[in-house]
């Protein structure tokens, strides 16, 4: 009912923002693309073409309906720009955000186990054949564990923690795959609703299921924090005595192992997969912003809280707006070029 009275409103309304920023969701969304160049143009004399050369003119003006439109659409970079987050830098990120450590506190049961210890959080990204390395640390913690056959190639077998986003964990739930769960030393969870609470405190007590806990959330400004960065808040939080991630480019590759991701989508060899580009644009429009997430990487790298194998720190090494930039070419391009926004013949 919600749908079909937002395509009424569509209908009956075609170029206000509520209208625009539902179709740039939908599947028939270059049409949006047309409806949001005569949107800008009547309410703010400019269009996607002048905001591609002079970004931040009408900044302050357009609506936030809008601007999340135009990141639907796979304008990363002008997206992200028009949100203001490119001006975002380490040094006004720390002053934002040096509190954080002070006012949030880490899960009993997981601190038990990560305080004082060395810790390896792995990342879902293929990447180099890191497993000797990651072996020799105390810990090894991942993301959304549902046995060896799920990671990636040559980090091992090895899993002693797992944090759960709750799309994970009600996929882990909902297709009996918790017996996956049974050799870690600790699921974290980040939230739950009150069902599927009520499934693991049942399967809890009728297999060997691992002790759970609840992760500290990081605020962010904009959006929020995606996954792999609420991983490693919560072991800085823990005071290991050394953390280094391995495996993690923050999207700048689309590449995963098999059984990561739950909306996945399998490659032509069956092995690897990938975010619909579509899908991860909506993601930094709405939930991650790429500024956000980078920064908090660099405030806690160049703090000394953690350490990065190479893939990761020459991610770390980019200016923001040179990650967002990478970003737009991997995923925002592709899409306008699918919804017919960007010519063949054009410059990217």
């Amino acid at each position: 009912m919600k749908k079909l009275i937002s395509y009424l409103r569509c209908i009956i309304l075609p170029l206000s923002a509520d209208s625009i920023l539902f179709l740039s969701k939908q599947r028939w969304a270059p049409f949006t693309g047309s409806l949001l160049n005569l949107h800008l143009r009547l309410f703010y004399s400019t269009s996607l073409g002048h905001l591609e050369n002079d970004p931040f003119a009408q900044r302050e003006n357009l609506d936030r309906r809008i601007i999340r439109s135009i990141s639907n659409l796979g304008y990363i970079d002008i997206g992200c720009q028009l949100r203001g987050t490119i001006k975002t830098n380490t040094e006004i990120f720390a002053q934002k955000n040096k509190y954080l450590l002070s006012k949030s506190c880490p899960d009993d049961l997981l601190k038990s186990l990560v305080h004082g210890r060395t810790v390896a959080i792995v990342g879902p990204a293929m990447g180099a054949d890191n497993e000797k390395e990651i072996e020799q640390f105390d810990l090894v913690v991942r993301v959304g564990y549902i046995g060896p056959n799920g990671l990636p190639e040559n980090t091992g077998t090895r899993c002693d923690i797992s944090f759960y986003g709750p799309h994970k964990m009600r996929s882990v739930v909902r297709n009996r795959q918790l017996e996956s769960l049974s050799n870690l030393k600790l699921a974290v969870l980040f939230k739950l609703d009150r069902y599927h609470r009520h499934r693991l405190s049942v399967d809890k007590i009728r297999r060997a299921l691992p002790l759970f806990a609840t992760a500290a959330l990081p605020r962010f400004r904009l959006t929020t924090a995606n996954t792999l960065v609420k991983v490693l808040y919560n072991c800085i939080l823990c005071e290991p005595s050394r953390i280094k991630v391995f495996n993690a480019d923050l999207f700048l590759s689309s590449l995963y192992p098999s059984g990561y991701i739950v909306n996945k989508k399998i490659d032509s060899k069956g092995t690897n997969v990938a975010y619909k580009n579509r899908d991860m644009c909506k993601s930094f429009a709405k939930t991650h912003d790429p500024a956000e997430q980078i920064e908090f990487y660099k405030y806690y790298f160049n703090l000394g809280a953690f350490e990065a194998d190479e893939k990761l720190a020459a991610v770390i090494g980019l200016d923001a707006s040179e990650y967002i930039s990478r970003l737009d070419d991997i995923y925002g391009k592709p899409v306008r070029r699918q919804l017919g926004l960007i010519r063949e013949n054009a410059p990217g």
